[in-house]
């Protein structure tokens, strides 16, 4: 894999982890407000934290392997 690809896959990586990292602090927002929040609101919110996690993982062993690859 050229450098180029590496930088590129690194970028969405960072991208990712920023995203995962808003949907949470807005998670937590919401717990701290103590208003009343559907309970499906923080199960979609929940759901999208959850898959946003595996997206950054599935990147970050990518990133490994192309890294041991070399």
């Amino acid at each position: 894999m050229s450098e180029y690809e590496e930088e590129m896959l690194l970028k969405e990586l960072q991208k990712c982890g920023l995203h995962l990292r808003m949907l949470k602090e807005k998670l937590y927002r919401y717990c701290e407000k103590r208003v009343f929040v559907k309970g499906s609101t923080i199960l979609k919110m929940y759901a999208k934290i959850e898959e946003t996690q595996r997206e950054y993982n599935r990147l970050d062993n990518r990133l490994i392997e192309l890294e041991n690859a070399q």
